[in-house]
Formats: C-alpha cells, structure tokens, sequence
C-alpha cells in the first residue's frame, strides 16, 4: 500500500498560447505542463502567476475561441481524446467547464503523425484527426447553444452531436482551417509514396458531409506544417524542409523562398499582425518570417534570423513585443522583441521558467555530510543540457564568517526601537560580553560604550522610547538611546540570573525557582511582581499576541525542569492559568510565541529534538494540541526573525530548520549548513537586506537567506546533453556522460567534476561511432580502489543492433586525473551495469552478466565470469539487486527475479510477473517486494508469493499494486529526499525517489493497511469538493493501461490529491471533513487532518 506524491510537479512545457481568456482587457499566457494548466499576466518584469490548475490526463492540445465582447473560451484535447471546453470566472478566479466530451474510438487505426487539430476561425466546428482516414467533427456553434439551453452535466458528458468524416488521405501531417471562407474549409496536408499535397474541403455542418477536395495541388514532399492567413488575402503558408511556399484559398499563384534550416515551431507576432511570424528549428535558433502583402496582392516575403534561445516546443507571441518560448529540453523563456542587436540577439531575455526535463538519470548524495541528501539529474538535451542540483530546504549566502570560540549566545541591537538596521551584534561569552559594531560594509570591536562587558549576557534588546536592556548574570541595566544608564536592577545575593524574556515594555528573569517580573515606565525599571514555583526554571517568552497591542503581554510561557511541563501563567497576577505536559523524558529548553498568518502558536523545544506545537486562543489564552515533530536530536533554541516583512522561527540544532506558515498551514525547511547551529538573531542592513548572524561553536556567519521554499535548484550548464551520473566518494567527483550533437553525428565523453564547484577536472572522449550507454562508481572485492567503470557499444547504421562495445575501468589520480586502467572488448550493448557484492554484473544485449575482478602480481587487472550468464530476455535495460537477489526490469517481460546461489556458484530464477510489461525502471522496496514502471507510465508493485499453491504458483509475481501516474519515469532509487521529521516513523516507511522525462521528482512510499484505508476515505472526499477543470472522470485517468486491457489503480494514494486539502479554505475543509457531496465522514477534526496531511509532506 503506497503514497505517490510530486516534489516537483511536471516542468516541460508543450503548448502555449496567449488571449483574452481572463479578461478582455488583458491578454494573458496559458501554458501546458503535461497535467497542469498554468495562467500567467506579463508585464515588463516578467511572468506574474494567475492560476494553476490540474488536469486528469494529459494535454495535448488548447487554443483559443473568440467570443463577440466577452472573453475568449479555451478548447483543451488530452493524449485520450478528452475534450473539454473552459471559460474563467473573474469573480471567483478559477476555471470553468462549460463542456466536454470523448472522442476516442478503440475500434479504429490511431493516426501515425499522432493527433492534429483545428478551430475553425468562426469557431464554428473543430476538426479533429485523430484516426487513418477519418476526420471527426465538432459541431461546437450548436453544442454550446445546446448546453446553454439545457444546462446539464448528462449532456456536458454524452450528447455531443460529433460526427466523422471520412477522408482519401491516411498519412496526414497537418490540418488548419482557412480564413475568409463562407463555409468551414479544411486544409489537409498529406503524404502519397514519395508525393506530398495539400488539399481543401469544405464542412458541410448540417448534412454531416465533406464536400471535395474543392482544390489539390502537389507541395514539396518535405511539407510537414500549414500556417493559415488571417489577412485579407487569405491562403496559407506550407513550410517544408527545403522551402516556404504560399498558396491562396484556391492553392493557385504560389510563391517560394528556399530555407537552410529545419524548421520545427512557429508562431504569430500579433492578433491581428499577420505579416511576421516567427520560426525555430530544433537547434533554438529563432528567424522572423515576413510576408509583404500589398492591396490585396502577395508579393513576396523574406526571412532573417533573429537570435538563439532555448530550443522550443512552442512559441506564443504575448503582446507589446512580449514572446514566450515553451521547452522540453531547456528553461523556457520570456523574451522581448528589438530593433537593435543585444548580445547578437535582436531580443532580450525579460524572464525564465524553470524546466527539468527531460530528467533520464540522477544520484542521491550528501556531500556536505550534514545528513541532508542532495539530488544530482542529468536535465536538458542538446544545447540546453544541464546538471541540476536539487536540495529540499534553505540555503544561506556566506557575507562574511569570523572564527570564534566559546560564545553562549548573540544579540542584534539595532539603530533605534522602530530600526530594523542593525547597530551592534552582542557577543555573549561564558564569563564576558563583547560588542562588534556595523558600519559602512565592516563589522568591528565597538569602542568606548558603556555596555556591561565582564560578565555573560543572558539578553539584549532594544525597547520603547529607543532605550536598550541588557540582562547579565547578576543585574538588569537600562539605557537610553545614547547609552547612559537609567537604571539598574541587582540580583540578590549569591544568586544568578539564568534566563529571561524581554518585550517592548516588559521583562521577566528567573533565578532558580524564581521568577521576576518587570515593566519598563518612565526610563526606570519598575519590579511588579515576584513569584516562586516548585520547580527550577527552564524556559521563557513574554512575546506580545494581542493584534491591538504589540508591546504588551498579558501572560508569560513558562517551561520546567523535572516536572516537564509548560505554564500559562497571567503576568497582572502571577497566577497559574493553565498547565500541559509536555510528554517524555526531556525537559523543555525553549518556548517562543509566535503569529504566523492567522494563527497564533506556541512553540515549545525539549532536549532530544522534539517540538511541541500549541495554537494559542488569544481570548482566554488556553493552549490546545496541535502536532509534534522531531527537528534532530539535540537542543533546540528557538527565534524569531524577519524575512521580506513576514514572520519565521529558526530552529537552532544539530539539524537546523525554518519553520513558517503557507496558507495557515505549517512548513519546515531544512537550512543546508553543515555545523549545528547554536543560535542566530537577525543582521538586518541597507548593504545586505534581510540576512542572519548564525553562531556556531566554531565560528559566526553572517549570511544572505535564499528564497524560502521547500526545492532549491542550482543549475551547472554543460552545452551537451547529459545522459548518466553517478558520485565517486573517494575522489570527491561526480562522474556523467555527455553526448554533443555535432553534425549528422555524436561525440560521446566522460566527464569528471569537482563536488563542490562543479569545475570539469577531466574528459575522455569516446571513439568515433561508440556511444555510451552505462556508467557507475564502484570497488570491487578485495580491492581498495574505487573505480568509475563507463559502458559504451559500438552503433553501426546498417546493424539494427550494436554487435561490439567496450567497458572501460577508469581511476582518478591524485591530482585528479582520468587514468585508463583496463578495457573489456563485449559483444553487444551494455544496458545497464551495477557493483553485485563487488562484482561488476551488467546486461549486454540479451543476457546478464557478472564480471569477477583480479589483480596478478604484475599488477594487471583481470575480468572472468564469476558464473553463467542469465539467458532469456529480450532486452534486460533495466536491473536492481539488493544481497543477493537480482530484479531485472526486461523491455517486453516485465520484471524477473533471480538470487545468486553461492553454494553452487549459480544464478537462479525464483519468479517473474506473467504480465507483458515495456519496464522503464525497477528498484527493491524490500527483500520480498518490488516496484517497476512500464512505457504506458504506469507504477506497478510486485510481491513474492507468501502462499503458493504449487510450483506453478511459486514462480509467480504477485501484483499488489498499481497506478497510472502519467508521465514516463527513467529512474526509482530507494532514497530519502529529507531526514525524518515526524514524531516516528508509524505514517511511511521505504521511502523512495523518482524521476521522470517530462521534470518530475516524486516520492513513493509505504504505508501501513490503517493508514492507507483513512488516506483513501480522505482521497474520495477531496475529490469530491475540489474543481475538477475539465471534469475528466479521476479514476479513469489513475485507472492502469497495459496494451488494449485497462484496471483501476490498486493499493495507490495519490499524495497530489492528499496535499491539496491544505490549499483550500476552511469551509471546504470541514466540508471534506464532513463528508460532503456524497463522501464519508471521516471522524477527524480539521485540525487532525491538517495535522496528518503536515506530517506527510514532510516528506518532501
């Protein structure tokens, strides 16, 4: 029983388009990610998010329907022939479904050029061709006219008045309705033996009939793309591989200008420009395609290339010069058209989208051994191809670091009371204090102020009427805003002051069992109350909550030694209000109040790590329960600072976290420094912004904080395409393969980088036609030595397989060399390769082998088979092992199991999965289960038969699990994205990292049978009250598909759907809760859920 969720949804963009689709006075971008739908306004800083929206399926198609003086509607076509037609509701901003409906036919041949499309510029029909010899109709003028009337979803889902035409052509590349016609016509572009035309048919709505072809002429045969005219002349544009050719609406008085260049996407400078277009080919280059048209009359055009860019998988003019260019293989780009050159380019790069994919190859690794895992992917392909480094937390930017040892603690005091700018930072030692002051980009020695300096400071801060507070062991100083003391307030004899609080107007210090409370009026510190508990101490916050007055507390936090508990306790009359056991056996070591959002809480830390969780209710200040979490396993010091105007807590520890509020829910963030943290306070400056003065026991780091969310990437551009990595510990490198596109061929190399600054230290370029296939990192038994060992075969054209190839064993020198040791001549490919017990195994065309390594005394290295090789399969591209077991993931027979028999010294064949399955990629859960993923991108999870009935039974599989997720994974590796942070480990287990082609990291995990039956009562009942854009049937899209047969997803919660509760709205919430709109009633609060939901991101 698993959970599938996204850590970084789909980042490949297929289409793009811009309109008035959210308001008629702003055009605005709408971009497809696989399953999302993604709304965006531009101005002139670039991308501003308007809406994302999921879809069940995935897009393949959305353009634009005008609408007389309203908003445009969005057709939107998923890879299954689900159509859907969408407005916008302004008022409520989210998507609506006006209609939809199903176009898919399993009784008829799929088109070979894959599904093609077309609105009709009156939008009166949509043409869709999506089967040989057949093109289906829409008659969308009547449809909508019909809901309207009749406002139902039934109708929305059946009644759909669609109807096929059938047509002479079977190899169709494109259609595109004309312009200025009085009916529907269609330009079909197809292919006939080594002939290419392109004819014309007029629609007959009514009839249901296809008049024509009307007109046909014979294009180049390389035709493979039909641009209509919208201008007053009409016709079309056929580019080809060799030219561009216009034609009129009667395909007469043609006119062609030769290409030097493939062109592969295009689009349209304007709504109503139709003289410039813009074209790209498969290498980014962008040209400008200008047609110049004269009283009606065509007389020429011209094309000039532009710039580079990204290489594109779309292309979408915006307005006001504004272009985007959506990528698969690169960042996708906002860019901005000139007049002049910049650069080379005649535009301007305004804004970048993120874009991962296609992800073929990643490794998990901590290089920083701060116990916080890294991701390194092979992203990209041909020029845009990049390393990604991928780290779920908080980086800080290193401004300044000052080695220093045995501090207790540091202070910022600032400027003034209302300053935010810093002024000194107050260094706390064990038996003194010391003061460095900030001036003009320099921190120093702060000289001659009168500030307390030969004893520890327990607290420092700046108060009301800009006056200072220093608390000692032994006193309580105040000074006024020029430094002099106004008061002062000793502790009684043989006593110190151990801690203390302090707000703007209140202060409170413990001395033992003792506590003392202070106010702050008319610059002299006036003692209020003094009160003795039974127990010693531990913890204090005195941090105002009322919203309508923020220096002032009502109640002060207490925490306590021994009894282990947290105190309300009211300041006015010293009196107890309320107490909470804290659980466990480790007292409370620091407690902050805080408001994050519209919430209130309490945070307590204990000594081994934990983090008790309060909300505050502000009008009777009672605590009630929320959540516990394990943030590491010592200390934990808690503060508060500020970052872009809104309200964190950093938690100092072992294992440092952020922890903040999104959408009333809470987050954590692992900070990614490799020192446990002591304590911070904030270094706000006009130099560097919002930045932390962290304090360690080596040292203090002053440091700038990077955007706060839950995935940081770092991009290392390669200009190739990167297609393996691994990690190679002993040498502290990274090791990938790379293809470079030269050409009409490849160049394939082996690289080796520095860990940390990414630096290529060497290269080893294959021989000409030898492609690299496989590549690892390991040592062999008996040896020392960690080798990187790199796969290759040998490609001929006219072999339909690779016959030969090489594996080469590579070692890194001392000044960081790439040294050949060894090289083995195979007879095939080498799919895959992986360190078997220290032995190398790899699958060569069609069988397993494993290699046994030796040294003579000579020093020269020997392979011999350690046994016989595993026969069979038909192409073994896949293998995981774990002890002796051995899964391999086969490309037509699904996933078979082996375990080596020392004893015999052979490999053995315990099961397999009967199923005929294309796997992608298999990984052990555990020793007795297994997880694969297929070409039809569904996950399926296989188990050893616990109780066979014969032999029969016993050497098979047994399918416990499956899910359709939609998009093709590469990669599953049994990893951990974050260190646990949950109370225990009793919500998920075997944890484990995937990727995919089209940017996706997920995580995958188990659950236990109690778990999984409230997740998936609570999966139902989101489903039931969140949007469903398209209103596509959900379990139809998760429903598995495996060659003609389909199943429903078993043993799967989809976390996307699990994690979206924590978006909505309370109502919706309690709705879900409730088990409205047919759910169940789940039995929890809201709070519980938000709870369980919160312990489950944590994952990620």
């Amino acid at each position: 029983m698993s959970y599938i969720v996204s850590a970084q949804k789909a980042t490949s963009v297929n289409k793009a388009i811009s309109g008035h689709f959210t308001s008629l006075n702003q055009i605005s971008l709408i971009i497809s990610k696989i399953c999302y739908l993604e709304i965006y306004n531009v101005n002139e800083n670039g991308l501003i998010p308007l809406i994302t929206s999921r879809v069940y399926g995935r897009i393949s198609y959305i353009q634009l329907m005008k609408r007389h003086n309203n908003t445009d509607l969005l057709l939107l076509i998923t890879e299954t022939n689900q159509y859907c037609i969408l407005s916008y509701d302004a008022e409520r901003g989210r998507i609506i479904t006006e209609f939809n409906g199903n176009a898919n036919d399993i009784t008829k041949n799929e088109s070979e050029n894959g599904q093609l499309y077309s609105i009709d510029p009156n939008s009166r029909v949509i043409a869709l061709h999506l089967y040989q010899g057949l093109i289906q109709i829409l008659p969308i003028q009547k449809m909508l006219q019909q809901y309207r009337n009749n406002n139902s979803l039934s109708f929305r889902r059946d009644d759909t008045q669609s109807f096929n035409l059938k047509i002479k052509e079977l190899d169709v590349h494109d259609i595109q309705f004309l312009h200025n016609c009085n009916k529907p016509t269609l330009a079909i572009l197809s292919r006939e033996k080594e002939h290419s035309f392109l004819c014309t048919y007029e629609i007959l709505v009514d009839k249901k009939e296809l008049d024509g072809p009307k007109n046909c002429t014979e294009v180049e045969y390389g035709g493979k793309i039909i641009i209509p005219l919208k201008n007053s002349i009409g016709g079309v544009l056929i580019i080809g591989e060799k030219c561009i050719t216009f034609y009129d609406n009667n395909l007469n008085n043609s006119y062609t200008i030769p290409i030097h260049d493939e062109i592969i996407k295009y689009g349209r400078i304007g709504e109503d420009d139709d003289y410039r277009f813009l074209l790209s080919d498969p290498l980014g280059q962008i040209f400008l395609l200008v047609l110049f048209i004269d009283s009606n009359k065509f007389l020429g055009m011209k094309v000039e290339k532009i710039g580079d860019t990204t290489v594109p998988s779309c292309i979408s003019y915006i307005d006001c010069g504004y272009v985007f260019i959506g990528s698969h293989f690169g960042d996708s780009k906002l860019i901005k058209l000139q007049t002049e050159k910049v650069n080379n380019n005649y535009f301007t790069v305004v804004d970048e989208m993120m874009n991962l994919s296609p992800i073929v190859d990643f490794c998990v690794v901590d290089i920083d051994k701060h116990g916080q895992s890294q991701l390194v992917l092979c992203s990209g392909g041909y020029k845009d191809g990049t390393l990604r480094i991928v780290k779920v937390g908080v980086g800080i930017n290193e401004i300044s670091k000052l080695s220093i040892e045995g501090l207790k603690g540091i202070f910022q005091i600032t400027t003034a009371f209302n300053s935010k700018q810093v002024s000194f930072v107050v260094l706390s030692y064990y038996k003194a204090t010391r003061f460095l002051q900030y001036n003009n980009y320099n921190l120093s020695p702060a000289q001659n102020i009168p500030f307390e300096k030969e004893e520890t400071t327990i607290a420092m801060a700046n108060i009301l009427d800009n006056n200072i507070v220093q608390v000692t062991s032994s006193k309580i100083i105040l000074y006024d805003s020029f430094y002099n003391i106004q008061s002062k307030w000793d502790a009684p004899a043989n006593k110190k002051i151990s801690l203390s609080a302090i707000n703007p107007s209140q202060i409170v210090v413990s001395i033992e069992k003792e506590l003392f409370y202070f106010t702050f009026e008319n610059n002299q510190l006036n003692i209020k109350k003094v009160f003795v508990f039974d127990n010693e101490i531990s913890c204090l916050d005195i941090t105002p909550t009322n919203p309508n007055n923020l220096t002032y507390s009502d109640i002060c936090c207490i925490g306590f030694w021994e009894e282990i508990t947290l105190k309300i306790v009211n300041l006015n009359t010293l009196k107890v209000l309320d107490t909470y056991e804290l659980g466990g056996d480790f007292i409370p070591r620091s407690v902050i109040t805080t408001k994050l959002d519209n919430n209130i809480y309490v945070f307590v830390s204990l000594g081994d790590g934990q983090l008790v969780c309060y909300y505050l209710n502000p009008l009777n200040n009672s605590l009630k329960f929320r959540s516990k979490f394990s943030l590491g396993t010592q200390p934990i010091t808690l503060r508060q600072f500020y970052y872009n105007n809104k309200s964190y807590i950093f938690a100092a520890s072992d294992q440092p976290t952020i922890i903040y509020s999104s959408n009333n829910n809470l987050n954590f963030s692992n900070v990614n420094l490799n020192d446990s943290i002591l304590d911070i306070c904030s270094f706000n400056t006009f130099d560097f912004g919002d930045a932390l003065c962290i304090l360690t026991n080596k040292y203090i780091l002053i440091g700038s904080i990077n955007e706060i969310q839950r995935l940081h990437v770092q991009t290392i551009r390669l200009g190739e395409h990167p297609r393996r990595v691994c990690y190679q510990e002993s040498s502290k490198t990274l090791g990938i393969i790379c293809i470079k596109n030269l050409v009409y061929k490849e160049s394939h190399s082996f690289k080796i980088l520095d860990d940390k600054t990414y630096e290529v230290l060497d290269s080893f370029t294959m021989e000409q036609h030898e492609y690299v296939q496989s590549l690892i990192s390991m040592k062999f038994l008996n040896s020392t030595q960690e080798y990187y060992i790199v796969g290759t075969s040998e490609v001929n054209e006219e072999e339909e397989e690779s016959k030969s190839g090489r594996i080469l064993l590579f070692s890194v020198t001392v000044n960081r060399q790439l040294r050949l040791e060894h090289s083995i001549k195979i007879s095939g490919s080498p799919w895959k390769m992986c360190n078997f017990n220290g032995h190398l195994l790899t699958s060569i065309r069609n069988m397993i082998y494993i290699y046994k390594w030796d040294i003579n005394d000579e020093g020269d290295i020997n392979f011999t088979y350690l046994c016989r090789p595993i026969t069979g399969k038909i192409l073994p591209i896949n293998i995981s092992t774990m002890g002796n077991q051995i899964a391999i993931g086969d490309f037509m027979k699904s996933l078979t199991l082996y375990e080596y028999d020392e004893k015999n010294n052979e490999i053995k064949e315990i099961a397999s999965d009967i199923s005929t399955r294309f796997t992608s990629s298999v990984c052990f859960i555990d020793e007795e289960t297994y997880i694969g993923s297929d070409s039809n991108l569904n996950v399926f999870i296989l188990k050893k038969n616990e109780s066979p009935q014969g032999v029969l039974e016993k050497k098979q599989l047994n399918l416990i699990g499956e899910y359709h997720l939609g998009s093709s994974i590469n990669q599953i590796k049994k990893a951990k994205l974050v260190t646990d942070r949950t109370e225990s480990n009793a919500i998920t287990k075997d944890e484990l990292i995937y990727i995919t082609a089209d940017g996706a990291i997920g995580i995958i995990a188990q659950l236990k049978e109690d778990i999984f039956t409230i997740l998936k009562s609570f999966e139902q009942n989101i489903l039931k009250i969140i949007n469903n854009v398209g209103e596509f049937p959900y379990y139809n899209w998760r429903s598995t598909h495996l060659a003609s047969d389909e199943a429903n997803s078993l043993n799967f919660i989809d976390g996307d759907i699990i994690e979206s509760f924590l978006e909505l709205d309370r109502e919706s919430m309690q709705k879900i809760a409730n088990g409205e709109n047919g759910g169940t009633k789940l039995g929890y609060t809201v709070d519980e859920l938000v709870n369980l939901v919160e312990k489950l991101k944590i994952m990620h």
